[in-house]
């Protein structure tokens, strides 16, 4: 794409924490929410994957993936990393709309 870029390089764990209502339409990355807390996740018409990533940059877990319109409610499991939001090619960038919401935090058993 051409234009103005900014780049910041950080360490891969360095990111922020997901607050209680996300929005966007470009691929994101958030600290991985407590084990058990429930996200309620709905990407636009062309889909999107919610993914979680180690420190070393490899995707350990997908947990919602669709190449079309979707809602879902998914349960974070009990994985340390970093919270993707992505197209459903598993590219960052532009995407369609997507948002994610914080239900609760109940702790696994």
């Amino acid at each position: 794409m051409s234009g103005r870029w900014k780049i910041r390089f950080l360490d891969a764990m360095s990111v922020g924490p997901l607050p209680p209502k996300a929005k966007g339409s470009a691929s994101r990355f958030f600290q991985c929410p407590a084990p058990g807390t429930r996200l309620t996740a709905e990407f636009g018409d062309a889909g999107g994957r919610l993914g979680i990533y180690n420190e070393m940059g490899r995707c350990i877990r997908v947990l919602a993936g669709r190449s079309h319109r979707f809602d879902d409610v998914i349960v974070v499991p009990d994985v340390n990393g970093v919270l993707a939001i992505e197209g459903p090619e598993l590219k960052g960038g532009p995407m369609t709309t997507w948002s994610l919401r914080i239900e609760n935090s109940t702790a696994l058993s």
